[in-house]
């Protein structure tokens, strides 16, 4: 993970130098069982090895794959919010028995992955508000990231400057 991470940060310093101070420290492992314990989830071990190097971006900065990735603090009232809204409203489209939110889009769309008590890895998966899809876009989180580097190697994203955003070009 640190040398994901390393990729990542070496590509924002390169191409877009503003958005490395967009990256939040780490979280210590007491923080990262504290947002757990909280939502009663466990977190894929890359996710919490993510959490370790990134306790993830500030609120306004959507770099990781077009996709801000939560802080922790953000991951519970995420949670938290989505699992009252299902209980009042009973749509029956989110889970929050299974269902850990760690990034947004900003839209209300939301990248997660699933409940890991075994330590095992979950897929990545997307969930749009509007239109409740639920759509694998990688088999883990680790392979979420291979898949933005190589995306980032390959120059599909474009960082706009103005909006401080990396968008990949099929989005521009």
């Amino acid at each position: 993970m640190n040398a994901r991470w390393g990729r990542i940060r070496e590509w924002f310093e390169t191409h877009a130098p503003e958005l490395t101070n967009h990256l939040r420290p780490g979280a210590t492992d007491a923080e990262i069982r504290q947002a757990e314990s909280t939502i009663s989830l466990d977190f894929p071990p890359s996710v919490r090895a993510s959490y370790r190097i990134h306790d993830g971006q500030t609120d306004d900065s959507y770099a990781v794959g077009s996709w801000r990735l939560f802080p922790l603090a953000e991951v519970v009232r995420q949670w938290e919010a989505l699992r009252d809204i299902e209980h009042e409203f009973e749509f029956g489209d989110w889970d929050s028995t299974t269902s850990i939110p760690i990034m947004g889009n900003g839209g209300g769309d939301l990248l997660y992955v699933e409940h890991a008590p075994d330590e095992s890895e979950t897929p990545v998966t997307e969930w749009r508000h509007e239109n409740p899809i639920h759509d694998v876009k990688a088999p883990s989180f680790v392979a979420y990231l291979d898949t933005f580097l190589d995306a980032l190697d390959a120059g599909e994203y474009v960082y706009l400057e103005g909006d401080g955003v990396l968008v990949h070009e099929d989005d521009l």
